[in-house]
């Protein structure tokens, strides 16, 4: 086993989080950009952060889109096709339009919870994988729904090990049933 390390920008605020953050000015009247790089060690990874197989779509959906930005850069480093959403909405509307194998799901979001997010999802596509992914308490009804929790104070090392753990049970899963 290996360490690695992940550079992340992290510090723009976007209102587009489905997108690459565009540059963006700090509060002060200096007009410097507010983007720093932090890196993320993983330490003892069963395997590289760059061993995920870019065929997989991970829909990540939090209404943080710094977060959103930071988790885009780290599965995007792993190898991973991303989507993003601001909240259950939209989340819903780039599920029933795009071959997603894994979604990563905030509980906390407007409008509705990541509770009814993957309700809704698992109505419409019961075998693609969710993670909840939070920072507070959810109620467990909310996550009868979602296959697996990771809380936000795991660290990416958590998320990257749920997430391949995840799809190679779905990808097994798919084999069995032909």
């Amino acid at each position: 086993m290996h360490d690695y390390v992940a550079q992340i920008e992290v510090g723009c605020r976007t209102d587009k989080p489905h997108t690459e953050p565009q540059e963006c000015k700090s509060a002060s009247t200096s007009g410097v950009n507010d983007m720093s790089t932090k890196s993320i060690y993983i330490k003892n990874s069963s395997s590289p952060i760059l061993a995920g197989d870019s065929k997989r779509l991970i829909l990540s959906v939090d209404d943080d889109s710094v977060a959103l930005y930071v988790r885009h850069k780290l599965l995007s480093s792993a190898g991973y096709g991303v989507i993003s959403a601001n909240d259950g909405a939209q989340a819903l509307e780039l599920f029933g339009n795009n071959p997603v194998d894994l979604v990563l799901l905030d509980y906390a979001l407007p409008e509705m919870d990541g509770g009814q997010v993957a309700e809704a999802m698992k109505q419409y596509e019961p075998n693609v994988p969710i993670i909840m992914v939070s920072g507070a308490h959810v109620p467990q009804k909310s996550l009868v729904p979602v296959n697996h929790f990771v809380r936000k104070a795991e660290g990416p090392e958590a998320l990257l090990t749920a997430i391949r753990e995840l799809i190679a049970s779905s990808i097994r899963s798919r084999v069995d049933q032909t």
